[in-house]
């Protein structure tokens, strides 16, 4: 439904090919109205991420009940990975 509110064509694509389009688009649109597509982008410093991880796998997990929710442990070292690949502005995965 998102891809096709940003006017991309979906007819027979399956959800997930329809989301990697809807999340491509949205990132061209960041791009074209020239917002921050990274956390280096926003001025976070590299320096602080080991903070945010430990913030994330010591206190965000717990208040938000994650490992009910989220089907994927999360553990330091996907939470690094993810963090990482979000300073730098990675969608490995979408390619």
């Amino acid at each position: 439904m998102i891809a096709e509110s940003l006017l991309e064509n979906v007819q027979g694509l399956s959800n997930r090919e329809a989301a990697k389009k809807a999340i491509k688009a949205v990132r061209t649109l960041a791009d074209d109205l020239e917002l921050p597509t990274s956390l280096r982008q926003a001025n976070v410093p590299k320096a602080d991420l080991p903070k945010i991880v430990d913030h994330i796998v010591n206190e965000r997990q717990i208040m938000y009940d994650l490992p009910k929710w989220n089907p994927r442990k999360l553990t330091r070292e996907n939470v690094t990975t993810l963090i990482e690949d979000m300073w730098e502005g990675r969608l490995d995965e979408l390619d």
